[in-house]
């Protein structure tokens, strides 16, 4: 009798646990609760809140392995009054870093070139529209310069930084929100709140798209687009406190039933899961684990298989968060890196799908996020959308963000422009030609248009007239 074997060239994906001297160590975390991840990364630094006086965060250069304060103490980020609970770095920009706190304000600030050499007490901008404590934090994928903040004042709050000033606002929630995420071009986003309903919407508008049950405890969900697959999916709990994994269809999330649930087990930390569109894998960890679940989404009957489990250290888990796909090793068929951080520790996972070739494995690495804007603010709140603008991840043809430097403005350590502002990245495309390059070639062609559109009205006048 013969067995058959379901094809996957995902299902062996591994990591190897970094030796200590190449993990970050000797920082004490904020203890603040809540149901963030405690840390974010971006293609150049990763930030985490500390324990210290005011809201003091910890931003720490990609690479820069060891004690942080090896060399004395470390410089931080200290502009607010209390705990910081989120971070969020800008996909278009890896020096611009957003940093919410209990003291309900917002800071936009500017990572110096290389990394903090200094300690830095005043932002780039300081936004404070919300009453009470920010929570989450998250850059819009495809728009430059927007950023959207949850509050537990229930509302959630659509800021254009680049001018500091509230584009949009939404106020469906009557309960405490839990979690936040954009969809892949921006165009709607899912929260889940205490009152266990997952909510999708234009937060531009406030017009919700489908409104469902996802669990049944109010204990933290969150959830996942899988758009190439029309699925959305949600870990969350059961009345009895167990963990479950459900997947929906996206078309009809308002349908009672779930495509799809399954047992993750029992234990009482918020989970987290990130996603890896290009192979579909679904990476989930939880705060107190010792282990990430791995699993292969697929669009036949079964939807979801199991890979394996993937044991992350001794130390339990604080807080996980993944790197953009630019700052995988493609050569080296790096699928996902994600960061783990516990009580005094953070590391660097990386996950590698085994391969024999030496050689960029097209199929594996798809055109990828290019970390360029497809739109201006005033293009996203006037109401547009705009699908991501991709590049490849061929290291011989890939082409990367390259940040400005801010003006002095604000006289003290942080950089600003001229009116308090922050400026977007000014990218490269693979033609040579910068943002500021492309902006003036369409600031010439729309005048040439005007001009001929003059001129074709002056003819059909004239041509009028003769007849």
């Amino acid at each position: 009798m013969s067995s058959r074997l379901r094809s996957s060239k995902v299902r062996h994906v591994y990591a190897d646990l970094p030796k200590d001297k190449d993990t970050y160590s000797n920082f004490v975390l904020d203890s603040t609760m809540g149901d963030h991840n405690f840390i974010n990364a971006g293609l150049k630094h990763f930030a985490l809140s500390v324990k210290g006086g005011g809201g003091q965060v910890l931003v720490v250069s990609h690479g820069n392995y060891g004690k942080v304060n090896q060399n004395g103490a470390p410089p931080i980020l200290n502009g607010h009054k209390s705990a910081v609970l989120d971070t969020a770095f800008s996909p278009f920009n890896g020096d611009i870093l957003a940093t919410g706190s209990v003291d309900s304000k917002i800071c936009i600030w500017q990572i110096p070139e290389g990394g903090l050499t200094e300690s830095l007490t005043e932002p780039a901008l300081r936004m404070d529209k919300h009453f009470k404590k920010v929570i989450f934090l998250e850059f819009h994928p495809t728009s430059s310069n927007v950023l959207a903040s949850a509050s537990a004042d229930k509302t959630i709050k659509l800021w254009d930084i680049e001018t500091g000033q509230v584009g949009g606002e939404v106020k469906c929630h009557k309960n405490l929100i839990q979690s936040m995420l954009w969809n892949e071009d921006g165009s709607l986003m899912f929260t889940t709140s205490k009152d266990k309903l997952g909510r999708m919407f234009d937060p531009r508008t406030n017009d919700v798209v489908a409104k469902f049950t996802a669990h049944e405890s109010v204990k933290a969900a969150k959830g996942v687009f899988m758009t190439s697959l029309n699925k959305f999916v949600t870990v969350g709990a059961t009345k009895q406190a167990k963990r479950e994994l459900k997947v929906w269809d996206l078309r009809k999330l308002d349908a009672s039933k779930p495509l799809k649930k399954l047992n993750l087990g029992s234990s009482a930390g918020t989970m987290m899961q990130f996603y890896d569109a290009a192979n579909k894998l679904l990476f989930i960890g939880g705060k107190g684990d010792g282990n990430l679940k791995i699993f292969e989404m697929a669009s036949d009957k079964k939807m979801i298989h199991e890979c394996s489990t993937f044991s992350t250290g001794a130390n339990p888990c604080k807080g996980l968060c993944a790197l953009p796909k630019a700052a995988c090793d493609v050569m080296a068929c790096e699928t996902m890196r994600i960061m783990k951080l516990s009580s005094t520790r953070a590391s660097e996972l990386r996950f590698i799908i085994p391969r024999k070739s030496d050689d960029f494995q097209e199929d594996l690495f798809p055109d990828d996020y290019a970390g360029i804007p497809a739109q201006s603010a005033a293009d996203y709140f006037e109401g547009k959308n705009a699908a991501p603008i991709l590049m490849s991840l061929d290291p011989e043809q890939r082409t990367d963000v390259k940040s400005t430097e801010f003006k002095t403005n604000l006289g003290g350590a942080t950089k600003a422009s001229a009116s308090g502002a922050v400026v977007a990245a000014n990218v490269v495309n693979k033609d040579g030609k910068s943002t500021k390059d492309l902006e003036k070639e369409l600031a010439a062609a729309k005048a040439k248009i005007k001009d001929l559109e003059q001129e074709i009205k002056s003819l059909e006048q004239q041509l009028k007239s003769l007849k």
